[in-house]
Formats: structure tokens, sequence, C-alpha cells
């Protein structure tokens, strides 16, 4: 019955993400025959500034909220993330009446976009932690729900204001509305009243939980940086129409390819853990699941060489037809993150410290790449497609051969 259970929470998450993903898909042709290259552009690089601040503007105190026995603990972890997020959210808006001019020239919007930003991030960030809130209650419906409701209200809009005025700030503008919207949703269903609180008792769990900004909060921050990283030096280096063809590709190619890694992550998380249990280690599913991998990493790659070209063009519109080139270049990045990211090898054997190095070190080769090849628009996307497909490659043969390590050994002793 809890295996039921466990299914369909699941079953009820992954049916939300289906559907915001097929509205993306269906969408996604239209908003990019009404809005420019540069406009999707600036767009995409202003809000990866906002997820990689929103992911740790609550401190990560939100990931703490399924973990106290009683409710009435968890409903003062929700205050304090809250309160903190606050706190910083005043502190961006401190940063923006000194750097808005800056903020504004930087993402080729108008300057009262820059005003916004903090508003944005704290949407944004105020999020998770009422969805960790609906998790602690299971209630997983209105979870899917929320995600689904919120794409319903994000495209449509961006569709209607740009057809009023294909701007960025008409894609702002969209964002911005979807979020509110949602976040009063969550916040009142929730029936949390955030103005109840005990300073005392807020003490308390900074204290007790103080692991997750110590710890969590850089590790999140350099991998949400990492990930984002690309569009912000995009932006940096050659301009918004380059961000725009670069993440419309990533975009098209991630709802795939998220989808199943996050089916094969669950399957091989469940089993290696079992197999660890079992017998003292997970390197035998580990190999097993890095081979079946490959496999369809091999047969994705060629469809995305011959196939993904026309594709594209015929997809999205003349305005994006540079984006096929992209694709093509982005090819060995897209193949090993592929075999890579449903593999959580290093958290599953409690060596965390190897998963916060290698995201660190993957941040500090990004950062080279841009600034050694940037002359070229192409030649700084096959540059950075080729260092991160050897980044995950090599990531990749660590946990092979500290496999094949484990089982050489038992075979030994």
């Amino acid at each position: 019955m809890r295996i039921n259970n466990y299914l369909l929470d699941i079953g009820k998450v992954m049916s939300g993400m289906v559907l915001v993903n097929i509205l993306t898909v269906i969408t996604l042709p239209i908003i990019t025959r009404i809005y420019s290259p540069e406009a999707y552009g600036s767009y995409q690089a202003m809000l990866a500034l906002i997820l990689t601040l929103g992911a740790v503007s609550t401190l990560r105190y939100e990931m703490s909220i399924v973990l106290p026995k009683k409710d009435i603990s968890a409903t003062s972890i929700v205050r304090l993330s809250v309160y903190i997020l606050l706190g910083v959210t005043f502190l961006y808006y401190i940063l923006t009446l000194f750097f808005h001019n800056e903020i504004a020239k930087y993402f080729h919007a108008p300057e009262y976009a820059a005003w916004l930003l903090p508003l944005l991030i704290f949407l944004t960030a105020i999020k998770p932690i009422y969805l960790s809130w609906y998790s602690r209650t299971r209630q997983y419906g209105l979870v899917s729900k929320n995600n689904v409701w919120e794409q319903l209200i994000n495209r449509p809009l961006m569709i209607l204001f740009g057809w009023l005025s294909p701007s960025v700030f008409s894609l702002i503008a969209a964002y911005m509305l979807s979020k509110i919207f949602t976040t009063i949703n969550l916040v009142t269903r929730s029936k949390i009243d955030i103005t109840k609180f005990k300073k005392k008792l807020l003490g308390h769990y900074m204290k007790e939980y103080k692991k997750f900004p110590l710890f969590l909060t850089p590790a999140t921050f350099a991998n949400t940086l990492a990930a984002q990283a690309p569009m912000l030096l995009l932006g940096l280096f050659f301009n918004a129409a380059v961000v725009g063809y670069y993440s419309v590709v990533q975009r098209l190619v991630n709802m795939p390819m998220s989808l199943m890694q996050q089916s094969m992550s669950q399957v091989y998380y469940e089993r290696a853990a079992k197999e660890l249990n079992e017998k003292g280690n997970a390197a035998s599913i580990t190999l097993k699941t890095i081979a079946a991998l490959s496999g369809l990493a091999v047969v994705g790659a060629i469809f995305l060489y011959f196939l993904g070209n026309p594709i594209i063009k015929i997809f999205l519109g003349k305005n994006f037809h540079e984006a096929a080139t992209y694709l093509v270049l982005l090819i060995p990045w897209f193949v090993f993150r592929f075999i890579k990211a449903p593999i959580n090898y290093w958290e599953l054997i409690n060596r965390q410290e190897m998963t916060l190095g290698l995201h660190f070190f993957q941040l500090a080769l990004i950062a080279a790449i841009f600034w050694i090849f940037h002359s070229n628009a192409r030649e700084t996307i096959l540059a950075f497609s080729l260092a991160m497909g050897a980044y995950y490659l090599i990531n990749i043969m660590f946990i092979v051969f500290h496999c094949l390590k484990v089982l050489i050994g038992k075979k030994t002793a």
C-alpha cells in the first residue's frame, strides 16, 4: 500500500511536469515568431540571474522544513525562511538603488525593469519554501496543479503581451504576473500565519539547522551559477541575440532529457540503495546504468546531428535559424551530461565533498573557457560544449574507476 501511494505521489508530480512541457512545446514556436532573438535573449539572461540568486536567498533553510517531527516546528521554519528572504530582498533593493543603470544596460532592458529584479527574485525564491511545506504534508496534487497553472498563465500572457509590444518587458511582465498569482495561491492555501512567531524559537531553529546555510547554500550557489553562467557570460561577451539562440536550444533539448533523467534517476537511486544495503556497494548497478545511458546517448546524438538542424529551423522559424547551428555545436555537452546527470553516485556512498568540489571546478572551468574563447560566438559555444563534455566524461570515468576498484577489491578479498 505504501509503495502504491509512493508511486501515486510521483505520478502526480510527473503528470504536472509533462503538462508543463507540452504547453512549452506548443507555445514556443509562437513566441519565437513574435519576439526577436534579442528580446528573448535579454529576458533569458535576466531570468538566469533571478534563478541563481533565488536559489540561495533563503539560505536554504526551506530544505529543513520536512525534517522536524511536529508540524508546529515545521511552520516555524517556514516563517524563518520567509523572514530571511524578506531581509535578503531588502538588500537586493539597496544594491539596485546604486546599480540600477548598470543592471538595465547589461540586460538591454528599460531602467524600470531593473527595479523589478528584487521582486522577481523574491517571487521565485518564496515558491520552494511552500513547496517544501506541501511536500511535508504530502499535498503533491496541489504542487503539480500550481506548476501547471503558472505556465497556463505565463505562456499565454507572453503571447498576448508580445502581440501588443514584443519587448523584453512584456516577457518580464508575463513572468511576474504568473508568479504573483501562484504565490498568492500557495501562501493562502497553506494557512500558515507568517505574523505569528517567537524570536527565541526562530533563533533555536537557525542554530539547529545552521549546516544548511553553511554548507548547502554555497553548494547550491555553485551548482546553480554553473547552470546559468553560460547565459550570463554570453550576454557579457557578445549580445542578447546569442543568449536567445543558446537558451532556446537548451530549453528544447532539456525538456525530453529532464523527463528521462528524472525517471532514470529515481529507478537508479532506489535500486542502487537496495544493492548498497544488500552487498555493501552499488558498483554493479552503477556500471550497468552508465552502459544503458551511454547507448541511449549515442542514439540521441545521431538524431540531433542529422535531424536536429532542419527540425529546429522549421520549428522555431526564420528569426532563430542560427539556433540550429548552436544545437549541433552543443551535442558533446548534451551527450555526456545525459549520461552523468541521473547517476547520484557520490551522494549515495556519502561522498558529498566530491560533488561540491566538482561543482566549483565546473564553475571555474566555465569562467576560464569564456575568458579565453570570446572572439567569436560559435567558437565560444563549441569550446564550452567540448569543455563541459570533457568535464562530465571525467566525472563519469571517476565513477567507473571507483566502481571497478570496489569490484576488484571484493574479488581479491
